[in-house]
């Protein structure tokens, strides 16, 4: 599966400094160090309502793995993409609403409905197969790092984004957020530099996001593609598709892994090797301070496929889930250290200070990526195991 995170060496910056960035310190475990020295995988703490509980009893009664995949695409991939573009369609409608009317009360409705409207995309990064891959939606949607020098020359010839370093989520995010906060119309000199400029971007960048949202939602479910043998992705998907349960985990197993090696890995590792401003715009959703929500909202993307089953406090596993052919096939403890990996990977990234961008360098970043990675080996061994690799 292609990564959607570019190598930030490649990318050209502008406009900000090292100082307006960071705040990472020694106060904050070896933050900032550089050296590695004192850097210890901490205890894991348990503080979060929609972790999964145990399972005890002993054996799952029989799956039925074509129905796990119908359970899949009815619970977890339709309303997942309905709430998608619908998010994404009432971010579009904000972002007009200040477009047309630039106070800064809708300025700040526009950035809680990038918030809102964040959540289910980061939510479906476990099944980033399908459309999102073969229509180049998640790199349209989501790519990272920004060029920021790009962006300011758009703005300045004030032609339509294009490229995928400058369309998406991340782009609307830096036009909206500065420092984890919602600009200041009167106040911003970036904005006030070219503010007719600026609001005509985000209303291109919020239209393209509208438009992408619908169509991840449509490939899916309502218009047959040729390639899918003129059928909705959905319909080949639970009818066509080879070794669906298998595609299934190694979503999930290719998403922990960015998260652990990429998404938290990177600016670690930049931070370690003394690339400090590197680090700081390696950390992905930093503008709005919002990354560390955006890595616990990928790990319950694993969670809701595993269990077959979105809700959130108390979630069980629905009848023909992985979970439950785990249990049956593999036993009910190999079922609970899964259970255990996703949980402790999840409140590893809830434990790390936020935000995360000023806290890069640090024991619970490193006890976070020490969890995801644990978590990538244990779905790539279960999905060994029940031979579906």
């Amino acid at each position: 599966m292609e990564k959607k995170i570019t190598r930030i060496s490649s990318f050209l910056f502008a406009g900000l400094t090292l100082c307006s960035l960071c705040a990472c310190s020694d106060d904050n475990g070896s933050g900032g160090s550089g050296e590695g020295e004192g850097l210890k995988i901490i205890p894991i703490a348990s503080n979060l309502a929609d972790t999964i509980p145990f399972a005890y009893n002993s054996v799952a009664e029989d799956v039925d793995e074509a129905e796990i995949i119908r359970k899949y695409i009815d619970v977890i991939i339709e309303p997942t993409y309905k709430e998608l573009a619908e998010g994404n369609a009432e971010l579009y409608n904000t972002v007009m609403n200040f477009v047309n009317n630039p106070t800064q009360d809708n300025m700040d409705k526009a950035c809680d409905e990038w918030i809102a409207a964040r959540k289910p995309w980061e939510c479906s990064e476990a099944f980033l197969f399908g459309p999102v891959a073969d229509f180049s939606l998640d790199p349209s949607m989501d790519s990272w790092p920004l060029s920021v020098q790009d962006i300011k020359q758009i703005l300045a010839s004030g032609e339509t984004p294009q490229s995928e370093d400058v369309k998406g989520y991340h782009s609307l995010e830096y036009l909206l957020f500065s420092d984890g906060e919602s600009r200041n119309v009167a106040s911003d000199e970036e904005y006030n530099a070219n503010p007719a400029g600026w609001r005509t971007y985000m209303q291109k960048v919020a239209q393209l996001l509208k438009e992408d949202g619908q169509a991840a939602y449509d490939w899916w479910f309502t218009t047959p593609y040729e390639q899918y043998g003129n059928k909705t992705f959905s319909e080949y998907f639970a009818n066509t598709y080879q070794n669906p349960v298998g595609q299934i985990i190694e979503g999930c197993w290719d998403i922990s892994g960015e998260v652990g090696d990429a998404k938290i890995g990177d600016p670690f590792n930049y931070w370690k090797d003394g690339q400090h401003e590197a680090a700081l715009y390696a950390v992905e959703s930093w503008y709005s301070w919002h990354s560390r929500d955006d890595y616990m909202n990928n790990i319950r993307s694993i969670k809701y496929s595993y269990l077959g089953n979105r809700t959130e406090i108390g979630a069980e596993a629905s009848e023909n889930s992985i979970s439950n052919l785990v249990r049956r096939k593999l036993g009910s403890d190999y079922d609970n250290n899964m259970r255990k990996l996703i949980n402790d990977a999840m409140n590893a990234i809830n434990n790390i200070p936020q935000p995360f961008r000023n806290n890069i360098y640090t024991d619970e970043s490193y006890t976070a990526m020490d969890a995801c990675s644990k978590l990538t080996q244990g779905l790539k061994d279960m999905q060994a195991s029940l031979g579906l690799n």
